[in-house]
């Protein structure tokens, strides 16, 4: 089955695979993987432990490089790109959301969000991040720390931290993994709505069958190889899938 979405893709992948070791006896994390994540898409990385989800998510992230295949972000090669171009292309293409919430327990929300841009020596508003906070439902919470905020509020501060250097990308692994129920509804339904609002391309790691089902769409990954991909699937049927694959 093709992994080729119709639309302009924000992020492409072609035939990457990885080796962890020595190339002819290492450990292959990923095996020719070809998939296309289009512009303001919301997708859900599957599979079981060690299947690869996690290394697919470093790669098309440039976090690690692919040990073969081509890896672009927005047109720009980055399978190939220096360290600086790397970092140019971490700082102002793509952003990451973690399931631990990585807050500055010292600053309020408001200076967690504009913490990333001066950081990078670029010039944004107090206005700006607070807009992004009214965004994340946490326009009355600007002046509180992460101590004074629940779980599922810290996580909301730490998508509009994401979002205020303006990504193409945002990359979240398990970004609800350590929320409840509830809280990671909101979490997921914020995703969803950063997508259509903003024109974000969301790509999640999640083990969750509740979770992937918020996306866009499931890629579901099996010992390193892109097996399935499924669309509008319900929570029973990715669940069942997912059972399959194992």
């Amino acid at each position: 089955m093709p992994m080729v979405s119709e639309l302009s893709p924000a992020v492409r992948l072609h035939q990457v695979t990885k080796v962890f070791g020595d190339p002819r006896a290492g450990t292959v994390a990923l095996r020719a993987v070809t998939a296309d994540f289009a512009a303001g898409s919301f997708t859900a990385l599957m599979g079981p432990s060690g299947s690869g989800k996690s290394t697919l998510l470093m790669c098309a992230a440039g976090l690690t490089r692919p040990s073969s295949g081509v890896v672009q972000i927005a047109d720009q090669r980055i399978d190939n790109a220096s360290e600086s171009a790397l970092t140019r292309l971490r700082r102002d293409r793509i952003s990451f959301v973690f399931q631990h919430f990585q807050l500055i327990d010292s600053l309020t929300a408001l200076e967690n969000v504009l913490l990333p841009a001066r950081l990078a020596g670029r010039r944004v508003r107090s206005g700006d991040a607070l807009e992004l906070l009214d965004l994340v439902g946490l326009a009355e919470r600007t002046g509180h720390r992460p101590a004074q905020l629940s779980g599922g509020q810290q996580q909301r501060v730490a998508i509009a931290r994401a979002l205020i250097t303006r990504p193409t990308v945002l990359f979240a692994d398990e970004p609800t993994g350590a929320l409840d129920q509830s809280a990671g509804a909101e979490v997921l339904e914020l995703l969803r709505g950063l997508c259509a609002a903003r024109g974000t391309t969301v790509v999640m790691v999640t083990h969750d069958a509740a979770a992937a089902a918020a996306a866009d769409r499931v890629l579901l990954l099996l010992d390193g190889v892109l097996v399935d991909e499924l669309r509008g699937a319900t929570v029973g049927e990715i669940s069942d899938r997912v059972l399959v694959g194992r």
